[in-house]
Parts: structure tokens; C-alpha cells; sequence
């Protein structure tokens, strides 16, 4: 009896241990089904070679047919890829750049600088009629509009080489630490600039830490940082104080995507009269019609940016302004989803002697939202001014029934005796 109870004792625990591998399992295949990125093997002709890439695409991808997508395009991916793809699913999502394509293209690391250097123009002939014809053919991308370069090291050099010689193939171009900047390299890139107009060349980001001596001393390529026409391109040089050789394309690569959609995350400013530099209503109408037509997005003014200027005018009692820009952003008040808010422009107007806004603001939020104490308490202040006691103390009371102790109900009660 004994032995056969010691004997189900080892197959119920059989049992529990095969139940928390399957649970395990389990959980892993519901991560894996979750990841967006897929590797791919591609046979190159013009390398005679396979070349291994990764591919992610985002969320959105599948839901929106018509919708075409920027591509950042990584090099060394095997280290580079995943950084690239889990910044932008952090900030993406919350509007800080649009989302994005991201092919990531593994490398050998005992042949990259042969690959990066003197087979390079192989190279850029496998990136120009192979792997990005297939893309571009394959997903829906906004081609050579908004195609990104990330290279670090001699995939970085690499970069300048493709910017001199191929400068349509990419609209920008991430750099982290260079090297191989060649001379025949920065001659070919002089002379590309030299010969250009603004609409030819593109984004550039180039980083290096302290100790890169090789780049932060070399005179030629400073030049090229320092010429007034690429500033106002958007090109960039930037020491990295805090970083060393390895660790400069985590920063870079962050840097970079920000500074090429620069122009996406919403105008938010914190006082009027930034808002009024920036050229007022007619600025902000020219930056989201440009926005949208750029990134395939609404041309209207976002929700955000009607928020701080009205929210700037309440903080600095600009009644004036209010008004102006509340009409023109008509209907924006009706759309927020927090009694905070309709409290604090209700009580803006009821402060310059609205009052029929005030009232209206205070109605439409308890009609959108339901009961709360706030609302009803910044009713029953709208009810005071008007002199109607018996209306102001039953919102008092309705806010008094939600919260017993809510201190402002209590005391327009009070006040009321």
C-alpha cells in the first residue's frame, strides 16, 4: 500500500512538472507569435553569395492597405537591428516619429572590413539592384522619399561613400563612429557637395566619442559640418562625452531617427508667445500641411498642440488669446475626456465673466462624462454668480453625495447661508 502510494506520489509529480513545461512552452509561443521581424536568407548574385537580413514591420502594417512606410536600413544587424526596432516601438507609438520599416543586414565580422572596403562598390550594387529592389517590390515603402542609412565603424565610413557616389539612394544618413574616411572617399563627397543644389543632399547625423582622434581632428570632414548651406540641411556632428567606441551607435541610432522626423511629433511650446514666434495660427496650419503631406498623415492641427496653446492662455490669464485661438480650434474643448480639463476652461470663462460658456462647458462635460464632484461643483459657482442659490445648492449637493468631504462643495455651501 505503501509502495503504491509513493508510486502515485511520483506520477502526480510527473504530472505537475509535465504541466509546467507545456505552460512554459506555452508562454514562449505566444511571445514568438507576437514578434513582427523575420529573418530571410537572399541569394546575391552580385556578391555570389547568401546574405542573411532581418525584416520588421510595424504593427500598423497589416491593417492599413493603402499606407506606404519609411525604411531604415541597418548595418551589422546582428548588433544593430533589435535597438532599432525596440526605440521605435517605445516612442512610435506615443508620436514622436512615424513608424517605420526596419531591414537589418547581418554581417561576418572577420570579412565586414573587406566587404565595407575594398569590395564596397560590389557592395552598394548589391544594396541598389538587389536587396532594396526587393523592398521596395515586396512592402509598401516610400521608396527613395524616405529610405535611411545606419552604419557604424567601416559601415559608417562605408556611408560616406554611398552619400558621395550613390546620393539618391538614401534620404539620410545615421554615422556613428566612422572610419575608413579615406581620401578618395571625402574628394568624392567634396565634390558631390560642390556641385549640388539643396534638394540633392541629404540628412546627415555623424557621431564620435571623446577618445575617436581620427575623426575629431580631421580638418576635411569638419568642413564639410561647418559649410552654411549643409546646416541648414540638417547635417549634424556631435561629440558623444559620455560614450567610447562601442557603445556611440545605441545613442546614435536614437539621435539620428529623432533629428530625421524632426518635423513629425506634435508643436507643443510652453508659453504663448512661442506659439506667436513660431507665426500663430498661420504657422501652425503651414507645419501640419507640410507634416501631412510628408508622412501621409492628418493636415489638421493635432489635438495636442490646441491643447497647450489654450492651456498657455489659461496659465497666463490671456483672455484675448483664448478666445482667438478657441475659435479657431472650434469644437476641440467638446473633445477632451477629463473633467480637469473642462474645469479649467468652464472656469476660465466664468473668471472674465462668461458666464453662458462657463455653463455650457460644465453641462456638455456632465452629459459626456456622468457625474462628478468637480463638474458639479463648477456648476454650482456658475449658479452663485447668476444669483440662482437654489440651483447653485443642489449641484453642491450632487457633488456632496459623490465625495461627503469634498472641501470645495462643503464650502460653496457654506457660503451660501
Amino acid at each position: 500500500m505503501q509502495e503504491f502510494s509513493r508510486s502515485i506520489k511520483k506520477y502526480f509529480s510527473l504530472f505537475l512538472f509535465g504541466i509546467v513545461i507545456l505552460t512554459a512552452q506555452s508562454q514562449v509561443s505566444e511571445v514568438e507569435s507576437l514578434a513582427l521581424s523575420k529573418s530571410y536568407s537572399i541569394t546575391s548574385k552580385v556578391l555570389k553569395t547568401d546574405r542573411v537580413i532581418q525584416i520588421y514591420v510595424p504593427e500598423s502594417y497589416q491593417k492599413s492597405v493603402k499606407k506606404n512606410y519609411p525604411v531604415l536600413y541597418v548595418l551589422d544587424g546582428q548588433d544593430y537591428f533589435l535597438p532599432a526596432v525596440s526605440y521605435q516601438k517605445m516612442l512610435a507609438k506615443r508620436g514622436k516619429f512615424p513608424e517605420f520599416i526596419v531591414v537589418g543586414l547581418q554581417t561576418d565580422r572577420r570579412k565586414r572590413r573587406i566587404l565595407f572596403g575594398r569590395d564596397s562598390k560590389l557592395f552598394i550594387d548589391f544594396l541598389k539592384s538587389e536587396l532594396i529592389t526587393y523592398i521596395d517590390t515586396t512592402y509598401r515603402t516610400n521608396k527613395e522619399k524616405e529610405r535611411l542609412f545606419f552604419g557604424w565603424e567601416v559601415a559608417g565610413g562605408f556611408g560616406i561613400e554611398i552619400l558621395a557616389t550613390e546620393p539618391s539612394l538614401f534620404s539620410g544618413y545615421i554615422l556613428a563612429s566612422p572610419s575608413n574616411l579615406w581620401k578618395p572617399r571625402l574628394n568624392a563627397l567634396e565634390k558631390h557637395l560642390s556641385t549640388s543644389n539643396n534638394n540633392d543632399i541629404p540628412f546627415v547625423l555623424m557621431t564620435a566619442a571623446k577618445e575617436e582622434s581620427w575623426l575629431n581632428d580631421n580638418k576635411t570632414l569638419h568642413s564639410f559640418f561647418n559649410n552654411e548651406k549643409n546646416k541648414q540641411l540638417n547635417w549634424r556632428y556631435t561629440i558623444l562625452d559620455r560614450e567610447e567606441h562601442h557603445t556611440t551607435p545605441f545613442k546614435t541610432i536614437n539621435e539620428g531617427i529623432i533629428d530625421y522626423f524632426h518635423n513629425y511629433k506634435p508643436v507643443t511650446f510652453r508659453t504663448l508667445k512661442a506659439y506667436e514666434d513660431f507665426g500663430g495660427l498661420a504657422g501652425l496650419k503651414a507645419f501640419y500641411k507640410k507634416r501631412g503631406e510628408r508622412f501621409g498623415v492628418s493636415t489638421e492641427i493635432d489635438k495636442s498642440t490646441k491643447m497647450f496653446v489654450l492651456y498657455n492662455a489659461v496659465l497666463e490669464n490671456n483672455y484675448e488669446r483664448f478666445l482667438y485661438y478657441e475659435k479657431a480650434f472650434e469644437g476641440h474643448i467638446e473633445t477632451n475626456t477629463r473633467d480637469s480639463w473642462f474645469h479649467r476652461y468652464a472656469s476660465f470663462y466664468l473668471k472674465h465673466g462668461n458666464i453662458e460658456q462657463a455653463k455650457y462647458v460644465y453641462e456638455y462635460a456632465l452629459k459626456k462624462l456622468g457625474n462628478t464632484k468637480l463638474l458639479h461643483t463648477g456648476l454650482g459657482n456658475v449658479y452663485v454668480v447668476e444669483g440662482k442659490k437654489k440651483k447653485a445648492k443642489k449641484a453642491y449637493q450632487n457633488a456632496i453625495a459623490l465625495d461627503p468631504n469634498y472641501k470645495s462643495a462643503l464650502e460653496g455651501l457654506e457660503n451660501l447661508k
